[in-house]
C-alpha cells in the first residue's frame, strides 16, 4: 500500500464544482447538508374554503410542526424539498409549499378553471372515507438565491369550511380502531450549484 502526501489540492481550470471550506471541493450536484422535520402528531383544520374558481392563498392553514429550515452556503446552490405528507380529507385537500412566504411551485391556471396548487388529494365517498388517507409525495428543486435562513412550510385547505382536512390522520377519527397514525416528513437537501 502506498501513501500520497500533498500540501494543497486545487481544482483545475476545467473544474465546474464549488470550492468551500478552504480546499474542500464539492462538484456541482453534491449534497452539502440535509435537514428534516418529522411530524408525528395530527393536524386538523376545517378553515380554508377553496371551492371557488380562484384561490385565496391567504386562507391556507400552516401545518404546525412540519416546517423545514436550512441556511444555504452559497446563492448559487439549490434546495431540494422532499415532502411526504399523509392527508385525510372528506372531499378534497389542496396543499401549497412556501419558502419564506413565497409559493415555490404550483400548477398553471387553465382557462377559467381553478388556479394551481402544489398538490391536491381527494377523499372518498364510501364508508371508508372517514378513515382513509392519501399520500402527497412532492419533490421540488428550488433556487432561493440567498445565504439567509430559508423556512419551508406546508399549508393546506379544504374544499369548503364545513369539510375537515388533516395531516397524519383521517378527517373523521371517531375513536375507531381502523385508522393508524402515520408520520409525515419534510426533508431539505442543499445541492451545490
Amino acid at each position: 500500500m502506498s501513501n500520497l502526501y500533498v500540501d494543497n489540492i486545487k481544482a483545475n481550470s476545467n473544474w465546474t464544482g464549488t470550492e468551500i471550506a478552504g480546499n474542500t471541493v464539492s462538484p456541482t450536484g453534491s449534497i452539502l447538508q440535509v435537514t428534516q422535520a418529522l411530524k408525528t402528531d395530527i393536524f386538523t383544520t376545517s378553515d380554508g374554503d377553496q371551492g371557488g374558481a380562484s384561490r385565496d392563498y391567504g386562507k391556507f392553514k400552516l401545518v404546525e410542526g412540519l416546517s423545514g429550515v436550512m441556511t444555504p452556503q452559497s446563492t448559487n446552490n439549490k434546495i431540494l424539498c422532499d415532502l411526504t405528507a399523509h392527508i385525510g380529507a372528506y372531499y378534497i385537500c389542496y396543499g401549497i409549499i412556501r419558502c419564506n412566504g413565497t409559493i415555490i411551485a404550483k400548477g398553471d391556471r387553465t382557462g377559467s378553471n381553478r388556479e394551481g396548487v402544489t398538490f391536491q388529494t381527494g377523499g372518498g365517498y364510501t364508508w371508508s372515507r372517514y378513515y382513509a388517507e392519501q399520500t402527497a409525495a412532492v419533490k421540488i428543486l428550488y433556487s432561493p438565491n440567498t445565504t439567509s435562513e430559508c423556512v419551508f412550510t406546508l399549508e393546506i385547505a379544504g374544499y369548503s369550511d364545513s369539510q375537515e382536512v388533516s395531516v397524519n390522520g383521517p378527517h373523521d377519527y371517531d375513536n375507531a380502531a381502523y385508522p393508524n397514525n402515520p408520520v409525515s416528513t419534510m426533508t431539505l437537501f442543499e445541492i451545490a450549484g
